[in-house]
């Protein structure tokens, strides 16, 4: 295992968190009870949250390139080091170097400032930093997308100010979502997608300023919008694919900029080419999915 730490110690810092991410996330070793994981990225308040079981290496890469890492080169340097090896496109990692990568995040955990640098891959310490609100005035970015088991998020969206991201694209058992959530003023991007419980937004959405993006295609049973969406001034992207809505009011399509809806709808029948303004209309999709 020494050798092991020095083969590590000797690796520069963005390589070591790539080291980090794949040992812990992307093992490639078959175990079936991954666990679901929270990270939050390397110096910066940034959280994602997920199943990252896959070591597909294309797919490894495009998570880490979402994180702000160059993952060819970051690969390319732990292979040279025997930190890692790759087989039929898969990424694989030793036992041994899985169980270092452990200690050395459980290290980081109990011993790196909360909001700064924190990964936590064990699920009752993931558990303990939620219900005890610990990383979360700091919490600027959660990605729950296919957790399929998740009934219900933030009771009380006021204890993350900052959150800037919040992906819960399809997580099939959640049925609501708190209507604190609308005190989001910093909320850039909200993914609903394939959200198939989902009956009911929020009553108000106001309160959300920033938001830019908005996912709800797959919601099926899901059949208004809050009526006071038309105050989302910054939202430029719309998706309402797959759903039951069946209206968008006129003054939100004068400040989009892009809008997918189903063929199946009517929408195109009922609003008049003259009705965008930002909107170019033959940005305008009906494809099935974004």
């Amino acid at each position: 295992m020494e050798v092991l730490q020095i083969s590590f110690d000797g690796l520069e810092d963005k390589d070591k968190n790539i080291f980090l991410l794949i040992a812990c996330f992307f093992k490639g070793s078959g175990h079936k009870d991954f666990l679901p994981s929270i990270l939050e990225k390397i110096d910066l308040p940034r959280i994602s949250v997920g199943n990252l079981s896959d070591n597909d290496k294309d797919y490894v890469t495009s998570i880490l390139k979402k994180c702000s890492f160059n993952p060819i080169i970051g690969i390319r340097n732990l292979g040279d080091k025997s930190l890692l090896s790759i087989k039929d496109n898969k990424i694989w990692v030793h036992d041994l170097l899985e169980e270092m990568g452990w200690k050395i995040l459980e290290k980081k955990s109990l011993t790196e400032k909360l909001g700064r640098e924190i990964k936590l891959w064990n699920v009752s310490n993931v558990s303990y930093v939620l219900k005890n609100c610990t990383h979360l005035p700091k919490l600027r970015s959660v990605r729950l997308f296919g957790c399929i088991n998740l009934t219900e998020i933030f009771n009380d969206f006021t204890l993350v100010p900052n959150l800037e991201v919040l992906d819960l694209g399809h997580c099939r058992k959640l049925s609501k979502i708190d209507p604190s959530i609308q005190f989001l003023g910093k909320l850039i991007h909200l993914d609903l997608r394939g959200c198939i419980s989902l009956e009911n937004l929020p009553p108000s959405l106001r309160g959300m300023v920033s938001l830019k993006i908005l996912y709800l295609g797959g919601c099926h049973t899901l059949r208004d919008l809050p009526k006071d969406i038309v105050c989302l001034k910054s939202l430029e992207l719309l998706n309402i694919q797959d759903t039951a809505i069946t209206h968008v009011p006129i003054a939100i399509l004068k400040n989009l900029r892009e809008l997918f809806f189903d063929r199946s709808s009517r929408f195109h029948e009922w609003h008049h080419p003259g009705s965008f303004a930002a909107l170019d209309y033959k940005r305008l999709s009906r494809r099935r999915s974004i």
